[in-house]
């Protein structure tokens, strides 16, 4: 009986491990997709100031955080590039913090 807890118990924490690494790294890749095809798409004839609303927008649905200070915008050849860097803190056991894991992001959408 106590073997059994004990296992269920474990695999708890790892499913719940996971879910907590797991949904940064889904909101980072969905949202360098997203922004990439976005700055793929946008006219360059579009003011930048409508571009940096597009990538705000972006912004707060995938929940990143970052500023619109944080966010490089230049036009180079006719397209917009846009560079930007965050990190993200997943605290594993939220009431005990017993283990923090630092995420570092960037994206640089003209490579």
């Amino acid at each position: 009986m106590f073997k059994k807890i004990f296992v269920a118990v474990v695999a708890i924490c790892a499913f719940y491990s996971f879910y907590l690494t797991f949904l940064p790294n889904y909101n980072y890749h969905m949202f360098n997709n997203e922004l990439t095809e976005t700055m793929k798409i946008v006219p360059p004839v579009e003011t930048p100031k409508n571009v940096m609303k597009r990538i705000m927008r972006l912004v707060e649905e995938y929940d990143i955080p970052v500023a619109e200070e944080d966010i490089e915008l230049e036009l180079v050849n006719n397209s917009y590039i846009t560079r930007l860097s965050w990190e993200e803190t997943v605290n594993y056991f939220p009431f005990y913090i017993l283990y923090q894991k630092v995420f570092e992001y960037s994206i640089d959408t003209g490579k």
